[in-house]
């Protein structure tokens, strides 16, 4: 049975909230009883104003650490939101990120109407490393994300989860040196043992309370990665279908193919909408063609 998107988002969405909730009731815990109560009215009512629509640029620009599109870049990119409008995309507010990683998408919409791009996409379209078409594409491919896995209170939940993404980063650069370490991919691949044993022996000292939180926990370990995995799949899916509806797709198979991105063979058939059966003989005929 095939799990519902919004299912999906649910599982990924909810723990991230929960820690981001309990980790900064803790940092206000901590604080004078008047900073505490100031800076919890503060963070509530901001995050109020984000849930009804307001302070959306502010936000976005904070949270994805971009500013605002100088006259240049957006002339450069004008004649690709020009192009991706005529698909229904409203008029965007155009940011560009300040200082990009290497995983960073290159565009990304965000909110009601954020584009957020990467310098490089500015770059590569002005100065012809990549054609209209692709540009547009890539693009069109971040709104096909967004409509797919849109919700309404968009950016006060990425506001909101600011805490859990921090700690994820801080765990994720820490841990990078012991993950390539044999030992430690059979530890972590021991955690679900390690966590019946847990649940079993609270529940038998009494302590089911305890032992259930345990299990839980350790079930999220599995759980919330993988149906963010599978959440990434469909929303690359319904992406790549609204880029194929509008011609583009063999324009972003190209583009992939170039920039040495790891991509499956289905993906690049969806894209160019060309199924393995037509390719066969093709393949056949090089595999057996004299040396």
């Amino acid at each position: 049975m095939r799990v519902p998107l919004r299912v999906l988002k649910l599982v990924v969405m909810v723990p991230a909230l929960l820690v981001s909730g309990v980790l900064g009731l803790m940092v206000l815990a901590v604080l004078p009883p008047v900073l505490g109560l100031l800076g919890f009215l503060a963070g509530g009512g901001a995050l109020g104003v984000l849930a009804a629509g307001g302070l959306e640029g502010p936000a976005v620009r904070l949270l994805t650490r971009a500013r605002a599109a100088t006259e240049g870049e957006r002339a450069v990119l004008a004649p690709v939101l020009a192009s991706v409008g005529g698909v229904g995309m409203p008029a965007v507010r155009l940011y560009v990120r300040r200082t990009p990683r290497v995983a960073t998408p290159s565009a990304v919409v965000v909110g009601k109407s954020s584009l957020v791009v990467t310098p490089w996409l500015v770059e590569a379209t002005y100065r012809g490393w990549i054609t209209l078409e692709e540009a547009t594409a890539v693009v069109l491919h971040a709104d096909g994300r967004h409509r797919a896995g849109r919700h309404r209170l968009e950016v006060a939940v990425l506001a909101a989860t600011t805490p859990w993404r921090g700690v994820s980063a801080v765990a994720r650069t820490v841990g990078r040196p012991f993950a390539s370490l044999p030992f430690m991919r059979f530890v972590w691949s021991l955690r679900g043992f390690v966590g019946a044993v847990a649940v079993v022996q609270s529940a038998v000292e009494g302590r089911a309370v305890s032992g259930a939180i345990a299990g839980v926990f350790v079930a999220l370990t599995y759980l919330v990665p993988a149906a963010a995995r599978a959440r990434e799949g469909r929303l690359v899916v319904e992406a790549d279908r609204l880029v194929v509806d509008r011609g583009l797709g063999v324009d972003l198979a190209g583009l992939l193919r170039r920039s040495g991105v790891p991509v499956r063979v289905e993906r690049l058939q969806r894209l160019e909408h060309r199924p393995l059966s037509e390719r066969v003989p093709v393949l056949q005929l090089a595999a057996f063609s004299p040396k």
